[in-house]
């Protein structure tokens, strides 16, 4: 289970859109488990089998593979309810594409990173350099600076990828959200994601049926964030006294005051209130894009010039 748990969003979005297709195609469950049991270079070949040995004896497909770490509470709680509408297919889809985007965001912010922290790394190797031919330092003592600098930034990425892992496999709040309570500049990215997977995930449970208040009891069972929960909590207050869903969110802080708010309105007042929350969600994602594309074009510019200073200031002292 401990290794299902630490799957990557690549590794999720391809199980995720494979069991959708699967299912969309007419497969039952044990089936669909059964045609995807390659993805991920066949790493979920066991708990994917495990699964549906589980499926055969009567279990649901959710309970199971939410057992085997293969899904996280809110997409349990997700594809619980969809199990029991018949509409599974369509909520893995949508989980598949939600993966996706997060891995290509992620591999675009490391590919960006990769070149500054190597510079940085030759960095530490070349400072000493000065200090090694003036005889200041031993040849012994750079080496050994050099295996310790080696062995340390091994140890960071280790360090920081089982972190990750962890925060994951418990529910822990994500690397954003715990970034963003010390970083004010974060907190309208952590902010974002939040609208997004709200009215995402709402979108989702109206469409199998469920009625506005238990979609949102349904959201809050499958949630671990506490700031997240807390602006749920507020949400299904607010509708238990009376106002409309859109209101209750914005209350919340989960619909900002202009666009996202008209939109769900609109759409509440027409009878087309999951149609309103899954365009909320796709200008939202779009936002999300376009501050990751600047990130990607800023950070970099800002290591380089720490890089340099650092290194500047090594040789001059």
């Amino acid at each position: 289970m401990s290794a299902a748990r630490h799957l990557s969003d690549d590794c999720r979005a391809q199980l995720c859109t494979g069991l959708g297709r699967a299912l969309d195609a007419g497969l039952d469950p044990v089936s669909a488990l059964g045609a995807v049991g390659d993805v991920c270079n066949g790493q979920l070949h066991g708990p994917l089998t495990l699964c549906a040995n589980a499926i055969r004896k009567g279990s649901s497909m959710g309970v199971t593979l939410e057992r085997q770490g293969l899904l996280s509470e809110l997409d349990y709680a997700l594809v619980s309810v969809s199990e029991s509408a018949g509409r599974m297919a369509p909520v893995f889809e949508r989980l598949g594409e939600r993966y996706a985007r997060a891995h290509a965001r992620w591999r675009k912010m490391k590919g960006r990173l990769m070149l500054p922290a190597f510079i940085a790394f030759l960095g530490v190797l070349v400072l000493p350099i000065p200090a090694l031919f003036a005889g200041k330092i031993s040849t012994a003592r750079y080496v050994l600076g050099a295996v310790a600098a080696i062995g340390l930034a091994i140890a960071c990425v280790h360090l920081l990828r089982g972190l990750i892992a962890h925060w994951r496999a418990h529910g822990s709040p994500t690397l954003l959200t715990r970034l963003a309570r010390v970083l004010p500049g974060l907190r309208r990215l952590s902010l974002l994601h939040e609208r997004f997977d709200v009215s995402e995930a709402l979108a989702l449970s109206l469409d199998a049926g469920l009625p506005a208040s238990q979609a949102l009891d349904n959201l809050l069972h499958g949630q671990f964030n506490g700031v997240r929960r807390a602006n749920l909590v507020r949400a299904r207050a607010a509708l238990d006294g009376g106002v409309p869903l859109a209101n209750a969110l914005e209350e919340a802080g989960l619909l900002d005051s202009e666009g996202g708010f008209a939109i769900v309105s609109a759409g509440e007042q027409a009878g087309r209130l999951e149609q309103s929350l899954r365009h909320f969600a796709r200008g939202v994602n779009d936002t999300l894009d376009n501050l990751y594309d600047l990130l990607a074009q800023w950070i970099p510019v800002v290591a380089y010039c720490i890089v340099a200073a650092v290194i500047a200031a090594g040789m001059l002292g």
